[in-house]
């Protein structure tokens, strides 16, 4: 169970983030483009200010009972992967392939799990 006084947010906030920058680094690597952090950045924006949005409409970036949180990023975090999606293919003026969006829902979602998961633990070492 995770203790909401045990944790800060800014550090859930500072993770979220983390982990969509490094979906954007390692998807910028699997097409040979620059990684440069700029562009690193510009990759993951649309998906940082979806579940940035996401997150603080749903509570989602406060430490939370461990399945209830879970549960909640499961159900939350494709509905922000696709705002995230549109979002880009606003920015790039172009669609989105089908491949890109759905291994972009699954990866997210699952590096969302992945930070809950880890703060949990930590919560339960005290």
């Amino acid at each position: 169970m995770t203790s909401s006084k045990s944790m800060n947010p800014v550090y859930v906030v500072a993770a979220d983030v983390c982990v969509l920058l490094i979906f954007a680094a390692i998807g910028r690597q699997t097409h040979a483009e620059t990684n440069q952090a700029l562009a690193i950045l510009s990759t993951g924006l649309p998906f940082i200010i979806s579940w940035l949005t996401v997150s603080a409409l749903t509570g989602l970036e406060r430490p939370q009972p461990f399945k209830r949180w879970i549960m909640q990023t499961l159900a939350w975090a494709p509905l922000s992967a696709l705002i995230g999606l549109a979002l880009r293919s606003i920015w790039m003026v172009r669609t989105i392939p089908w491949t890109f969006a759905i291994i972009t829902l699954c990866v997210t979602t699952f590096l969302l799990i992945v930070v809950r998961v880890l703060f949990s633990l930590r919560s339960f070492r005290g």
